[in-house]
């Protein structure tokens, strides 16, 4: 492999990418699943995907994107996360059409189609912003406290 090549170090993997981003996102498939759902028994990777799987309608506890846009938008702080313009499309149930960006990132301003996304953009190394760090962690605790066990 030439000298530009980055080599996955998991045991037995072997892989190698041409930028240390490929090698980062791959590094993601040897993590251990420990986020749990909040509606259901399954386990995840990461936090961005464990919302892509409710957002789908897969889980068995009925949550939806729909219920996870109207909680982000119930939260307080909301303003943080929401365009404003597109908080009252995001409480009462209106679909969001393609190219357009409700959410956006509390540290560097990014427009986000998604709550996932949000939440993988800011698990990236794109934006300063962090999973753990406020206002995101207020907004998964409410996500949370709100859809915990299922549909509430």
């Amino acid at each position: 492999m030439s000298s530009t090549s980055y080599a996955c170090t998991h045991p037995g993997c072997g892989r190698f990418f041409s930028d240390a981003s490929h090698l980062q996102h791959h590094e993601i498939t040897h993590r251990d699943a420990n986020i749990k759902c909040y509606g259901c028994h399954r386990y995840f990777t990461t936090y961005g995907g464990m919302i892509i799987h409710l957002e789908a309608g897969t889980c068995p506890s009925g949550i939806d994107v729909y219920d996870l846009n109207k909680s982000a938008a119930r939260c307080f702080q909301w303003r943080k996360w929401i365009d404003k313009s597109y908080r009252s499309d995001l409480l009462y149930h209106v679909p969001i059409g393609q190219g357009e960006f409700p959410y956006k990132c509390p540290t560097c301003d990014a427009g986000l189609p998604k709550l996932s996304s949000l939440f993988m953009h800011v698990a990236s190394p794109a934006c300063a912003q962090t999973l753990n760090s406020w206002p995101i962690t207020k907004l998964k605790r409410w996500l949370k406290n709100q859809h915990r066990g299922g549909l509430h």
